[in-house]
């Protein structure tokens, strides 16, 4: 009897030992799963730091303005030169503020003019809208001066997602050119009218 007790005792060990190294084998297994799971992590989150660093290079280096509103009409995103163009605090920025809070800030400040009068004609009912229940359709692209003068280009992109993608372009130095030229043609053409006919 000893030796049947002995010989079952040594059965289950071998199959305890078996069931082991079973369990064993499934444990590496999912142990290499698990650390295959966090290499692609880790590597997905360098890819998107990386990505995340380009994107804050490439926003620092445009040369216009550049905000991203949401579809609720909140700002979720600007460069530094929205900033600067529009004389706006990074603080204000930072509170992700709604675009109309931002635009009554400088209606405000007079930065659009009395009654909008310095943005172009074919916005201003765009613009008077903003922030009311009747609001107009959007106007893809417009300008308006600024409180020193300047001239801007304000450009809207509406998203599939219903992002608004809008850039501010200080156009100054073309639209001077372009009065001037305006200018000095007018002035020809009054010459040109003065002069005896004949010549």
């Amino acid at each position: 009897k000893l030796k049947d007790f002995a010989a079952q005792v040594t059965q289950r060990l071998g199959r305890l030992s078996d069931s082991l190294s079973g369990d064993l084998a499934s444990a590496a297994q999912a142990q290499r799963v698990a650390e295959q799971a966090l290499a692609a992590q880790q590597e997905a989150d360098t890819k998107l730091a990386e990505f995340s660093s380009l994107t804050r290079e490439a926003l620092k280096c445009m040369s216009q303005g550049l905000a991203v509103v949401d579809a609720d009409n909140r700002v979720l995103l600007v460069n530094d030169r929205f900033l600067q163009i529009l004389d706006l605090p990074q603080s204000l920025m930072d509170s992700l503020p709604f675009m109309s809070d931002v635009m009554a800030l400088q209606a405000q400040r007079g930065d659009f003019g009395e009654g909008h009068e310095w943005v172009s004609e074919d916005a201003r009912a765009y613009r008077q809208s903003l922030g009311t229940e009747e609001s107009t359709p959007l106007v893809p692209v417009y300008t308006r001066r600024t409180r020193d003068g300047r001239v801007l280009e304000v450009a809207s992109h509406r998203t599939e997602s219903g992002r608004l993608v809008r850039t501010y372009s200080d156009v100054t130095a073309h639209h001077q050119a372009t009065e001037q030229v305006q200018a000095t043609a007018g002035l020809l053409s009054s010459v040109v009218d003065s002069l005896p006919q004949g010549i």
